[in-house]
């Protein structure tokens, strides 16, 4: 008997044994390319604007090394990669001539469109060259998340990466090195417009920040949850943090902060569940943590836990109607030039084993001026108090809390302007007046490279 059939399918003959086997045959699925910009005539592509316009989703662009001065406008799922892709940027990375360059008088490199859902751009050095502009921008585009590494980013006064994502997929920010952000922008900047938008699922992670008005700004109307920030380092710049537009879980964590000239964390309103925790706060001028109320609406429901804040002004100042739902447990406070920990807005704060030592000279380590009284729950141990000091009311040791010495260090000073307080310039420092109005600002429509300012 014969065992063996023949049998055709799609075209092929197939000899089987035994019996007849339908096997499918499937079209191939096109296959991802990978496309090659140099600054040669002979090169296929001479810009990064052409290969992308040749591209389709899913392929990868390799640029060589050279200065490219494109405005590059992407429009679908490809990943960039630069000469130097792989290779973290927070440190090295000082030969200009191994760097691919983009440099646009405007945004460098801009999604747009429905059809991003995702990027990726590693190993560049990005820079643009107009002041209040974004070096990457991504609020035009509808993408779930990005990836964006390995990058240095120049951001001459305006915004680093400026995006809005829907969280779908993750957006991760890492190992960059980010510098000269404006004090109104950031150099990242997550920004939910418009109002009742969530940016979910960002995770700001391992970057340098340096000389830069504000690290990371949360912008609102909208809100931004499950977002991480931690592994960062930031020197010599404004504030590291301003929030105002968190909705959900977010983590601030083991970020070392240095020379911080504005209030280095800075709440400014309308978050709700942050956790603060094991920051190194160091320094500069103004306060370590300070959570606002001022403009944009109450911030609660905040963990500040086991950071260590030394030589600021205040290390944690409490103000306005932001004090709903605050835990303050485990702080290491030292050397503050006013308080320690200062309280001045009234509501539920609890906490204990915060350590205060070395305040300056006739301020209390820490100072309530509500009628809660929550100070002595709040430390473990104190300075002792200055010569003369008087009765707080609120369990701990106080002088008069006279004016404080004049310091112009970064971009806030101390000033003793009224009794216990602590005059911050910087950020934060902005009349209410000012700042309402720039929180309106934000409701307009957004243009990329115009001046959508930040600040709330």
């Amino acid at each position: 008997m014969n065992l063996h059939a023949k049998a055709s399918i799609g075209g092929a003959s197939l000899l089987i044994a035994g019996a007849l086997v339908l096997v499918p045959v499937l079209p191939a699925s096109a296959a991802s390319s990978t496309l090659t910009v140099c600054a040669s005539p002979a090169a296929t592509y001479t810009t990064i604007q052409s290969a992308v316009d040749a591209a389709t989703d899913g392929d990868t662009i390799d640029v060589c090394a050279g200065v490219f001065d494109d405005s590059v406008t992407i429009t679908k799922n490809i990943t960039l990669r630069g000469a130097q892709h792989g290779i973290d940027a927070r440190s090295g990375r000082t030969n200009p001539a191994a760097e691919t360059v983009i440099s646009g008088a405007n945004t460098p490199m801009r999604y747009s469109g429905a059809g991003v859902t995702s990027g990726t751009v590693d190993g560049f050095t990005l820079q643009t060259t107009s002041d209040h502009a974004s070096v990457i921008g991504a609020v035009e585009a509808n993408a779930d998340g990005y990836t964006w590494t390995n990058n240095i980013v120049d951001a001459h006064n305006g915004y680093g990466f400026n995006f809005r994502s829907t969280g779908a997929a993750p957006t991760t920010i890492n190992h960059n090195r980010f510098t000269k952000a404006g004090g109104d922008e950031g150099a990242v900047a997550v920004t939910s417009v418009p109002d009742g938008e969530t940016v979910g699922d960002v995770h700001i992670v391992d970057n340098a920040f340096v000389a830069n008005g504000v690290g990371i700004n949360i912008i609102g109307p909208g809100l931004t949850d499950g977002l991480t920030i931690t592994g960062n380092t930031a020197t010599d710049g404004g504030n590291f943090l301003v929030s105002a537009a968190t909705g959900g879980p977010t983590l601030v964590s083991n970020n070392t902060i240095t020379n911080a000239g504005a209030s280095a964390i800075f709440l400014s309103g309308n978050n709700d569940g942050m956790t603060i925790r094991g920051n190194i706060i160091t320094g500069g001028a103004a306060t370590g943590v300070r959570l606002s109320s001022d403009v944009v609406g109450t911030t609660k429901n905040v963990v500040i836990d086991g950071n260590t804040i030394v030589n600021r002004g205040y290390g944690i100042r409490i103000t306005s109607a932001s004090a709903t739902g605050l835990s303050i447990t485990g702080n290491n406070i030292s050397g503050s030039s006013s308080n320690g920990i200062r309280i001045e807005a009234a509501g539920s704060i609890t906490g204990s084993g915060n350590t205060i030592t070395g305040t300056a000279s006739g301020f209390a380590p820490c100072l309530d001026d509500t009628a809660s009284k929550v100070c002595p729950a709040l430390q473990t141990f104190a300075a002792p108090p200055a010569s003369g000091g008087g009765s707080s009311g609120d369990g701990t040791t106080s002088a008069v809390d006279p004016a404080a010495p004049a310091s112009t260090h970064g971009a806030a000073a101390v000033a003793g302007s009224a009794p216990g307080a602590l005059a911050e310039t910087g950020f934060e420092g902005a009349p209410v007046a000012v700042l309402g109005a720039l929180v309106a600002i934000l409701g307009a429509a957004l243009v990329l490279t115009g001046r959508r300012r930040a600040r709330a």
